[in-house]
């Protein structure tokens, strides 16, 4: 018996834009199967990158998404309908929305022996002219 513990999973990305131009992190959606009393947690946090192509200092952990207590669906698809997919820019905010670097943490919380399933995720970001 009993609940398992949260399982954590933390996954890294990089932009690669031209120069010139500045990576903004865009959307994230999901395809997920979330039973009654589960929940699955997306959080992310960004650093810049340094010349010699590590990453600089990150940003606090933010909760871009949590299904369904923050009131998304269990399946938030890129082509919508609203709340979907999640615009990353007013959760990030800047100047964190343009950092090269970003790591996502997923906490999947079951509840009452029912697990939460990720199927998959999608997260994308655009380049955008560098002031």
């Amino acid at each position: 018996g009993g609940t398992p513990a949260p399982l954590a999973v933390t996954e890294s990305f990089s932009t690669a834009c031209l120069p010139g131009t500045r990576p903004r992190w865009n959307q994230l959606a999901w395809t997920a199967s979330i039973p009654s009393g589960a929940d699955v947690k997306f959080e992310m946090r960004t650093a810049p990158a340094l010349p010699d192509g590590g990453a600089g200092g990150f940003t606090a952990w933010v909760v871009v998404a949590n299904p369904p207590l923050a009131g998304e669906p269990a399946t938030c698809s890129m082509s919508g309908p609203s709340p979907c997919p999640v615009l990353l820019e007013p959760l990030l905010g800047a100047p964190a929305v343009e950092n090269e670097k970003m790591e996502m943490k997923i906490t999947l919380t079951s509840a009452a022996g029912a697990i939460p399933t990720l199927t998959s995720y999608q997260v994308t970001f655009d380049c955008v002219p560098s002031e």
